[in-house]
């Protein structure tokens, strides 16, 4: 038997009830944040942050802390965020499976596509 996968679907949230987790693993340097910055300006906020919702005017953020600063610099009202409602004990698990589901790039590979042979 075949498991349900739950889609869950994306809903807005003011900026100001975000909180970033105490757990976060991940860095990003410089010009990889102004990337992010550029690409969100460009194509607009096509990733929401996943977060937990501790009460009605609390979200703590278990991806997507990156996007939250970006929001921030932008003066964002408002985030799509996705709802997790897994227990507090998988969220550290959680955050480490989205990054590292992410995985790194290969600088060849990028190099060939902004050289446009890729």
């Amino acid at each position: 038997m075949e498991d349900k996968i739950e889609i869950r679907m994306p809903e807005l949230v003011r900026l100001a009830y975000l909180k970033p987790n105490p757990w976060n693993p991940n860095k990003v340097m410089k010009p990889e944040l102004d990337l992010l910055e550029l690409s969100i300006r460009k194509s607009g906020f096509c990733f929401p942050l996943v977060v937990i919702k501790e009460s009605d005017t609390s979200y703590m953020i278990v991806d997507g802390f990156h996007r939250h600063l970006i929001a921030k610099k932008l003066k964002m009202e408002f985030v799509p965020v996705v709802i997790l409602d897994e227990p507090v004990s998988e969220l550290m698990n959680a955050t480490i499976r989205f990054n590292r589901a992410r995985g790194t790039h290969q600088i060849d590979r990028m190099s060939n596509i902004v050289a446009g042979i890729g």
